[in-house]
């Protein structure tokens, strides 16, 4: 794996765990809302399935990526993305790596 490709799932990390901090900071939950209710389940159940995602990517991160399966890691996404259709989060991350890759090399693959 390539320098900078290290430095863009770094990045990739970063702006994930700062969106994860966004959504928990919810501020238009209600408690007398139930429909407040469901889309904070909602928002809580994509935010931990992008910390389930990128939680092995921190892991790798913090030894220099050694056994790091890149592949793996975008096939997860994939899975990931799947399951939850509706959240453009995943887009966002995908986007955001590619145009790291782009800005540092040129280079765009995310497999």
């Amino acid at each position: 794996m390539t320098e900078d490709r290290k430095f863009a799932i770094r990045g990739l990390l970063e702006n994930g765990f700062r969106l994860i901090a966004i959504c928990c900071e919810s501020y238009e939950f209600k408690l007398y809302n139930p429909a407040s209710w469901r889309r904070h389940y909602r928002l809580i159940k994509a935010s931990a399935l992008i910390a389930r995602w990128l939680q092995k990517a921190a892991f790798y991160s913090a030894i220099d990526f050694d056994g790091f399966d890149e592949k793996t890691f975008w096939q997860e996404y994939r899975l990931f993305s799947r399951r939850l259709p509706n959240n453009s989060a995943f887009v966002l991350f995908e986007q955001f790596y590619k145009q790291h890759l782009l800005w540092l090399t040129g280079e765009t693959d995310a497999d």
